[in-house]
């Protein structure tokens, strides 16, 4: 079931002021026999869809043309209303009488219109003390046309006194003859035109007078008189003013072609109301028709035996272009169809249908009998059975926000990454020639950010190498690396201790015997020489050691710099061979401009003489049977080998040392043993002692113990401030790349301030920030073990404090950034719990053994989880400091004002967060922009959604649950009295609270 005018709302012409054949004064049709005829052929060719027979004080002519015309057009879709011309006994400052007009409503009966005349007093230009006149055709004749008149009061009097309010109109003059408008006399003169201005609804006019009866130049409001819609009419006495005037002398009006219709454009003076050649949205809709939806179609598959009840049957929904406003009660399919709607578009949101979903119409496969036809403007026929799913490779036809969306939004808005969003809105901003070729905000941002996050990447490995060098310094920090120090320490000292009570007990050199022979001391002699010489030739081995152990250190730092450098200069290689065309393209060589020199070659013989060097100290290592074994060599030159070992000549030495050693006399052996034993005993001496290089001794133990107690908390200082400076300095590279999304909301900002006069004080902004990622805290705890003692000990807790560390710092600032980072480390080194007292931790006790410490320090000072990031702001607030009722209102404001898609736009019940005063104050202006770019539909329980929004189209739904669940829908206009009806039962409120609101709802005794 729907009304005669299903699709709401829509542009007609409306001509108000045409006169009949026969009008009573300046009548210019002549009295041909066939003038009726003649007048209604011209009528019912016209592109006029509403007229207003105009006559002076009479209703005779429009009583007998509607006769004419229906007898001769009984098909005929033409609208007529009776439109009677009065002289009122006032006159303007050009001493004309003053002219208003009536019009009646088209549902008033003959003899209850022709009571209201009969009953209406007349005076006369000649006798204004007439009296007993009446506006009959008797008296009227008696007294004449000409100067017939009427007194105000008597006029609204008696209008009042016979006809229900919302029965008449009365529409005064904006200019000419018998027109009086405020400012234009002496004070008495101006509120007499202010009480004519008062009772008039309408005023008649043209192009000129629009602005100043909407209050849009001075002249009225200073007298608190509301804005008031001008119509222009064609004021049509003859058939040549038809020839010259009708359908060029009218107005288009947006209102069902009924009186009710025309009640509306009192409300909305200006929205529903144009004078000119076309309003630009019959432009918009005809130059677009595939962004506008016509109808939608809803009907069980063929073969469909109902078994699952009867749902959806022989359903075709009209749609306005405009504002469309789907009401119902709760479950009575309002969310099923904008599901269904949106299904047929190809909205990418299909997981937050809430009709069209598992466990619901998509249970046990009721939805796959039935489909659905989406016709456009276009006669393009989109055909979807309910039960497929989302094309996601397709565009969107629609924008679609469902409840489950909104809601999401309003509650946990990084769920739904908003910001990428808010992203995308204002990449849609960006003009095309700053968008570099780019397809979206991401590869844009990715473009401009390019060299930064190389340069960040540098940093990042200097924070590496410091970590490591940091992580060293900590665990000697520890106390069980210190309490090990001791441990040892008092072992080395106990064994130094020993060392030195085991000292091998001296015996006298036998060569102080006089007794021994000369052969024996000379044998002694020579020993003594021979162990000299081997000495040395150790301490020269230990040298060439050592030199060897520092060339292979340098060979291998030559040659790490020349990768280093064969990588750089692949770099630049690549860099020239990938950018030769843009060079190309400003007509550049690239080789001209990048000109570099890398000089290998000196690296290259460095390299070599080192490794040349190293194989002759290598040799110099060599024994005899290393030498031997080498590749075949001519004997000259094994021999040159065999002269330059070192390890060669010890042997020898070793070797004479034991013949000499066999040869002695038993005390002399003795005494050669002595010397031995003494030999280890004071070289292992010196090993327990050590030096401060050698690891484990214990002139080492005690400098790192010595090292711990006084430098190692300012050496950690220092490398923990070091690396808050890389820190530091990443973060500035941060903020180059925020100021980089500022750059690129400059266009949305300022669409933004297209709207600052309406917004007023609700003051919307699209801010840039840095802000922390929603992964960050369970990637931060999830290298903590928090089943250990510390700061984040406990799933819940943990999580607590960490978010309680971080609330309140500003991390867009240098000072928030070290303060926070300062804080990880504080945090993680010192007990923050309750009642904890801030007893010492230590990092290494807290990260999870899962985890790698390195890893967890470049997480954190890398400031990988720091990102520029949009915000929606209302003021200083952004979306989760506002009320639900700001925040839904805000959303709402955001999809209409600044989503530039030109798709349907349909949004579910967003008001489930709104309060009226939100409603009202905020959107009533977007809405009704939006609009006029695009087709809305709402789904809405909420009467000033619709109200407000000045709703072109409502449509009721329903589903009968005792009647196998049937859907149904009336549809219609705000002004259709049934579907006016529906919406002061259905939506929340009363009757009298409509009144009250926007004065649009029809008056009905319910009682």
């Amino acid at each position: 079931m729907t009304s005669n005018y299903p699709r709401g709302s829509e542009w007609r012409k409306w001509d108000l002021h045409v006169h009949t054949p026969y009008t009573k004064l300046h009548n210019g049709y002549g009295d041909d026999s066939d003038v009726w005829d003649m007048f209604c052929a011209e009528i019912e060719k016209s592109d006029i869809s509403v007229f207003g027979i105009t006559d002076y004080f009479s209703l005779d002519n429009y009583f007998l043309f509607i006769e004419k015309f229906k007898n001769k057009y009984p098909v005929s879709k033409k609208v007529f209303f009776p439109n009677i011309e009065f002289r009122i006994d006032s006159k303007n400052k050009d001493g004309d009488h003053i002219q208003l007009h009536v019009i009646f409503s088209n549902s008033l009966g003959k003899n209850e219109l022709e009571q209201f005349f009969t009953r209406l007093k007349l005076v006369s230009t000649d006798n204004s003390t007439l009296t007993n006149k009446y506006c009959t055709n008797n008296d009227l004749s008696e007294v004449g046309y000409k100067k017939a008149m009427v007194t105000l009061e008597a006029l609204t009097n008696q209008l009042k006194n016979d006809f229900a309010e919302g029965k008449y109109l009365i529409i005064g003059v904006s200019n000419g003859y018998g027109s009086l408008r405020p400012g234009q006399y002496d004070s008495r003169g101006d509120e007499y035109a202010k009480e004519i201005d008062k009772i008039c609804h309408i005023f008649l006019g043209d192009e000129s007078n629009i602005n100043f009866y909407l209050n849009k130049i001075s002249g009225r409001e200073q007298y608190n008189l509301p804005p008031k819609p001008v119509l222009k009419g064609s004021d049509c006495h003859s058939f040549e003013d038809i020839s010259q005037k009708l359908g060029k002398f009218f107005t288009w009006i947006k209102a069902d072609p009924t009186f009710e219709g025309l009640k509306q454009i009192i409300y909305e003076p200006e929205e529903r109301v144009y004078i000119g050649e076309e309003p630009e949205i019959l432009q918009r809709d005809r130059g677009n028709k595939t962004k506008f939806i016509r109808s939608i179609k809803i009907n069980q598959i063929n073969g469909y035996n109902e078994d699952k009840d009867i749902w959806f049957k022989n359903i075709e929904i009209p749609l306005n272009p405009g504002l469309v406003a789907i009401i119902g009660n709760k479950g009575n399919g309002k969310s099923a169809l904008t599901d269904i709607l949106a299904l047929c578009g190809n909205s990418h949101r299909y997981k937050d249908f809430s009709f069209l979903k598992e466990g619901k119409f998509l249970k046990d496969g009721l939805a796959k009998n039935f489909e659905a036809v989406l016709i456009w403007e276009s006669d393009e026929n989109i055909n979807k059975n309910l039960s497929d799913e989302t094309d996601l490779n397709s565009p969107e036809r629609v924008r679609y926000l469902p409840q489950n969306f909104f809601e999401r939004l309003t509650s946990n808005l990084e769920t739904y990454e908003f910001e990428k969003t808010l992203e995308e809105v204002v990449f849609s901003y960006i003009p095309e020639e700053d968008r570099f070729g780019k397809s979206n905000f991401k590869e844009l941002i990715n473009y401009k950010k390019e060299i930064a996050d190389r340069e960040i990447d540098n940093i990042i490995s200097k924070i590496k190498e410091i970590n490591e060098i940091i992580i060293e310094k900590e665990k000697k920090n520890y106390p069980d690396y210190k309490r090990q120090l001791e441990e040892k320490l008092k072992l080395k000292n106990k064994e130094l201790e020993e060392r030195d009570k085991n000292k091998p007990k001296e015996v006298p050199d036998p060569t102080t015997d006089p007794n021994l022979s000369a052969d024996l001391k000379n044998k002694q002699n020579e020993l003594s020489k021979l162990t000299t010489d081997l000495k040395e030739i150790v301490e020269q081995i230990n040298q060439v050691r050592h030199e060897i152990s520092i060339l292979k250190i340098n060979i291998e730092e030559l040659k790490k710099i020349n990768k280093e450098l064969e990588y750089l200069k692949n770099q630049i290689e690549n860099y020239i061979n990938t950018n030769k065309q843009v060079f190309t393209k400003y007509g550049f060589k690239i080789e001209d401009i990048i000109k570099y020199e890398i000089n290998f070659l000196n690296i290259i013989e460095k390299i070599k003489e080192e490794e040349n060097r190293l194989k002759e100290l290598e040799i110099q290592l060599k024994s005899q049977k290393e030498i031997e074994g080498d590749l075949p060599l001519p004997n000259n030159e094994r021999q040159e080998r065999f002269n330059k070992s070192l390890a060669v000549r010890r042997e020898n030495l070793t070797r004479q040392i034991d013949i000499i050693k066999a040869s002695l006399s038993e005390p002399q052996k003795k005494y050669q043993q002595y010397l031995e034993d003494l030999k280890k005993w004071e070289e292992k001496k010196k090993q327990i002692d050590g030096d401060e290089n050698t690891i484990d001794t214990i002139k080492w133990l005690k400098n790192e113990i010595e090292y711990i107690d006084r430098q190692l908390n300012n050496d950690l200082t220092n490398l923990r401030n070091e690396r808050l400076d890389y820190s530091l300095q990443i973060f500035r590279k941060k903020k180059e790349i925020a100021d980089n999304y500022s750059i690129f909301k400059n266009a949305a900002d300022e669409r933004i301030k297209q709207f600052q006069n309406i917004l007023g004080e609700y003051n919307i902004s699209i801010d840039v920030s840095l802000k922390i990622n929603l992964s960050f805290y369970d990637e931060f705890l999830g290298f903590i073990d928090q089943g250990r003692k510390g700061s984040f000990y406990g799933i819940n807790e943990g999580k607590l404090i960490l978010e309680k560390l971080i609330k309140g710092k500003d991390i867009n600032s240098e000072d928030g950034i070290k303060s926070l980072l300062s804080e990880f480390i504080e945090y993680l080194e010192n007990d923050k719990r309750e009642g904890i007292e801030q007893e010492k931790r230590y990092i290494i006790d807290q990260i999870s053994k899962k985890k790698n410490i390195s890893n967890f320090y470049e997480y954190i000072f890398s400031l990988s989880y720091l990102e520029p990031t949009y915000e929606l702001k209302l003021g200083n607030k952004n979306l989760v400091q506002l009320s639900p009722g700001e925040r839904g209102a805000l959303l709402i404001v955001f999809y209409l004002l600044l989503d530039r898609e030109d798709i349907p736009l349909i949004i579910d019940q967003p008001e489930e967060n709104l309060d009226n005063e939100s409603v009202y104050r905020i959107l009533r202006h977007f809405i009704r922009h939006v609009k006029k770019e695009r087709q809305v539909i709402i789904v809405t329980h909420n009467p000033n959604l619709a109200i407000v929004g000045d709703a072109e189209q409502i449509i009721f739904v329903k589903i009968n649950k005792t009647n196998k669940n049937t859907f149904s829908f009336e549809s219609g206009s705000i002004e259709n009295p049934t579907i006016n009806k529906h919406a002061s039962d259905i939506l929340e409120g009363t009757l009298k609270a409509f009144d009250v609101r926007r004065l649009k709802y029809l008056r009905y005794n319910y009682e």
